[in-house]
């Protein structure tokens, strides 16, 4: 909000809450927009960043705040899984960095 307040154009993402999202950029100053994508992937992080560019004509600032996460006891760490922890690190971790890579 603060953002396109100040005159930002703002794009926002999320991989699978649609109508959350739309609904927020319509809510926004200035004509943000909603595009849909999945930040845990290279491809999905490309697409985000160049169809942000395209509807905004360039990228002056990316916040990278997808994240996912589950309160695990210490004491029930069997309960994290390769799959989990892969899921965790590809969104979490490389997500971040494909987006920026993709921002240059």
């Amino acid at each position: 909000e603060r953002l396109a307040a100040e005159g930002y154009r703002v794009v926002v993402n999320s991989s699978k809450s649609v109508a959350e999202g739309e609904a927020l950029a319509a809510a926004l100053p200035g004509g943000a927009v909603y595009v849909q994508g999945d930040c845990s992937t290279a491809a999905g992080c490309e697409a985000l960043v160049g169809e942000a560019v395209r509807c905004c004509g360039r990228l002056d600032v990316l916040i990278c705040n997808a994240g996912v996460g589950k309160v695990i006891p210490h004491s029930r760490l069997d309960l994290v899984d390769d799959e989990y922890l892969h899921k965790i690190f590809a969104l979490n971790c490389f997500g971040p960095l494909w987006r920026s890579g993709s921002a240059r």
